[in-house]
């Protein structure tokens, strides 16, 4: 058993973790998505005195490698995903600052990452009440791939059920993904989200904007037809359509 020490200010740590719901977990299921899940599970249990005691997120990736924990818990820029385009499994890489993992702590107290990489299994844990520090436990045998990311003490009871429409927010954040990669799947609080089911058509459109001193920029302005009644939203994206922001739509459609 080791402990390492994040080398930054707690300060710019504390800010990372002031995150909403959505924005902690979508962090966590993008974080299995590059790491070539087919299947990531968002599971949630009562505690024993609150609704909401543990958020538990498990995917079958291919973990973290017990050789690069040190290096990339150690500095918040050291992610693996700024030297990479793509995943080894062909996906555009979503992160590359290595602050996702910190969002977790919007939601709780307590934070392990159980990972399975090679045949080697080993935790990594964390306290809110001190962000510049994770244990790192010792290897032991594994013949499992994945990562298990674990919140306990949960901060507070969180609408983020299924019941509570919150897998509804979590299907609009990888709509694209789910509809256009039948080998990625979530499933949250029990229920499948497919996009596939649920999206008609994906309809792309070429769009440029030229500025007042001659630069052209171009995007691909994708309008999705919904089988059933959504929440109409703009999603600006990065490339790899990674939702990067929800601006109002002020734009009227005919339904």
């Amino acid at each position: 058993m080791q402990q390492i020490e994040i080398k930054v200010e707690n300060d710019h740590i504390q800010r990372i973790t002031t995150a909403k719901p959505l924005a902690a977990i979508s962090e966590l299921i993008w974080n299995a998505y590059d790491a070539d899940a087919r299947e990531v599970k968002v599971e949630l249990e009562e505690g024993q005195l609150t609704k909401l005691g543990v958020i538990r997120v498990v995917d079958d990736g291919t973990g973290i490698p017990a050789d690069e924990v040190e290096a990339s818990f150690q500095s918040l820029g050291g992610s693996w995903k700024k030297r990479a385009i793509k995943t080894d499994g062909g996906r555009s890489i979503h992160g590359e600052k290595g602050q996702g993992r910190f969002k977790a702590f919007a939601l709780g107290e307590r934070v392990t990452w159980v990972s399975h990489h090679a045949g080697k299994k080993f935790l990594i844990s964390g306290e809110k009440s001190d962000l510049k520090r994770f244990t790192i436990s010792d290897i032991v045998p594994s013949g499992n791939t994945g990562c298990t990311v674990e919140i306990e003490n949960v901060v507070r009871d969180f609408e983020i059920r299924s019941a509570d429409g919150f897998a509804e927010q979590v299907r609009d954040v990888f709509a694209l993904q789910l509809y256009e990669d039948p080998a990625f799947s979530i499933i949250y609080d029990g229920e499948v989200i497919d996009a596939r089911d649920a999206i008609r058509d994906v309809t792309p459109y070429e769009i440029s904007a030229i500025t007042e001193d001659g630069h052209e920029y171009k995007a691909t302005l994708d309008i999705i037809e919904w089988k059933k009644k959504v929440e109409r939203k703009l999603m600006l994206c990065l490339p790899g359509r990674f939702v990067s922001g929800a601006p109002p739509p002020h734009f009227r459609a005919d339904v």
